[in-house]
């Protein structure tokens, strides 16, 4: 079984940079009696299924839930399409095309590929920073300069024995009500709202901690405030006693910096 160092496909807010602090916390869990071999781990926010890979990894006879609410995984059954439109990509690009001429070729490419993985693609077809959700018509046949020969390998073994369901989060943590260990992972406060499938408003957050029981884990950013959130809720029992186990600076490009949040209740 191959190792995983990051999620397979790119996704926005993945925790692979947090991921030796996680399982550092984990261990600190487990040493206070908090995770036991009965705990439910319920990863509420699952994104890519990084925190559930490295989680079922860690207690492998555990019982560990991803909400797939974003479908990551049809992203991942798309992996052998991906390669191949990968490969008429660096096929065109090797042509030397007019700039309209490459676009052209693009887009016979991509119209004889229906329902490919957009965010993956997109990645082929824009600058970094860039995503194109919806479609690709504004993509620029320049971009294709940054395709590597890499192939993306076929995620054999990533989240095995990990129970997958789609759902929205709040119901899924009301339907467990204080059964699980809460994996919290929401879109940040105050983040650009175009990069998740569905945007998390502070009403959202409202609802979120309206909910959750302990013990929980839940990942946040100094730019959304959710320490400050969490200090005007204290009174509410779920919320009472929070404490960071740990921050760090994650760093986003060349020039910037962003410091995220381990925060945990039990």
């Amino acid at each position: 079984m191959q190792k995983f160092t990051a999620p397979p496909l790119s996704f926005v807010g993945n925790k692979k940079y947090f991921s030796k602090i996680y399982l550092e916390f984990l261990d600190f869990a487990l040493l206070s009696g908090v995770i036991n071999k009965q705990t439910i781990f319920l990863d509420c926010f699952g994104g890519s299924g990084w925190l559930s890979h490295i989680t079922k990894q860690r207690f492998p006879k555990n019982r560990v839930i991803w909400n797939d609410y974003d479908n990551y995984q049809e992203r991942l059954e798309r992996i052998p399409q991906t390669n191949a439109i990968r490969q008429e990509l660096l096929r065109i690009k090797e042509k030397n095309l007019s700039k309209e001429e490459t676009k052209q070729e693009i887009l016979k490419v991509l119209n004889a590929n229906p329902n490919y993985d957009l965010r993956t693609i997109s990645g082929y077809l824009t600058f970094c920073g860039q995503t194109l959700k919806e479609d690709l018509s504004n993509f620029v046949p320049s971009a294709l300069e940054k395709i590597t020969k890499t192939a993306i390998k076929e995620p054999i073994g990533y989240l095995e024995g990990v129970e997958r369901v789609q759902s929205d989060a709040v119901n899924l943590i009301e339907n467990f009500c204080g059964r699980a260990f809460l994996i919290l992972d929401p879109p940040y406060l105050q983040t650009h709202s175009k990069s998740y499938e569905g945007y998390f408003s502070l009403s959202d957050y409202g609802r979120l901690l309206k909910v959750i029981k302990k013990p929980y884990c839940i990942f946040g950013s100094a730019k959304s405030d959710i320490l400050e959130l969490l200090s005007l809720v204290e009174e509410k029992e779920q919320i009472k006693g929070f404490c960071v186990y740990e921050e760090s600076f994650i760093k986003m490009n060349q020039s910037a910096k962003d410091k995220d949040y381990l925060i945990y209740n039990f």
